[in-house]
């Protein structure tokens, strides 16, 4: 959804801390769904997801090329997160005994002020079950937690759906200042909030 490829490259230092736990809910349809810190092993699912859960619009969305099957390397890198430069979050359920990935999101430090550029993903067929924006809120607070200044990513001009749920949440949405025919949302983040990761509204 938001274009991330750019910055991918970075590589992670340390493994989630278990400050961050998982969220469970159920959603609409009924399903039991976990939103948790990516681990390592988890580079299977989010390749399954991106392969076989994103429509090739879906991924050309995300990634803002065409993007067929995601590297190995690339994949390992998306599933290792320090919580420092790199945070990610996943949202699975588990169908016929196996756990599968509907849901992903992640933001990366950027070289400049102390802020981050944030992307996320929510598979086709698990759009309008409040996926989306759980992930969003997640990466808010960790972005909070984290002490940074504001979050900004890039949405392509007909994602009006991304732009809704990014404007939802309070962020501004104008055309890209660089990069013409892109969108860009930006959030300026409050100072940390101490009650905790879990603390706030994003858990109902």
């Amino acid at each position: 959804m938001f274009n991330f490829a750019h910055t991918w490259t970075a590589q992670a230092s340390r493994l989630p801390t278990p400050a961050h736990g998982t969220v469970e809910w159920t959603a609409s349809c009924g399903t039991r769904l976990t939103l948790r810190p990516v681990r390592t092993s988890d580079a299977a699912l989010l390749g399954d997801l991106f392969e076989r859960g994103l429509s090739r619009a879906a991924r050309y969305s995300r990634f803002h090329g065409a993007v067929g099957r995601l590297s190995d390397a690339r994949l390992t890198w998306m599933a290792t997160a320090d919580f420092d430069r790199h945070a990610a979050f996943i949202v699975t359920c588990q169908q016929d005994g196996l756990e599968h990935a509907v849901g992903e999101g992640r933001w990366v430090r950027t070289a400049a002020a102390p802020g981050a550029e944030f992307a996320l993903a929510v598979a086709d067929a698990w759009q309008r079950q409040g996926i989306g924006g759980r992930l969003l809120a997640a990466l808010v607070q960790a972005g909070r937690d984290q002490g940074l200044t504001c979050l900004t990513g890039d949405v392509m001009p007909g994602n009006r759906a991304m732009q809704a749920l990014a404007g939802g949440q309070h962020f501004d949405c104008a055309d890209h200042p660089a990069e013409a025919g892109l969108v860009q949302a930006q959030l300026s983040l409050a100072p940390p909030v101490r009650a905790g990761f879990f603390s706030g509204s994003w858990l109902h």
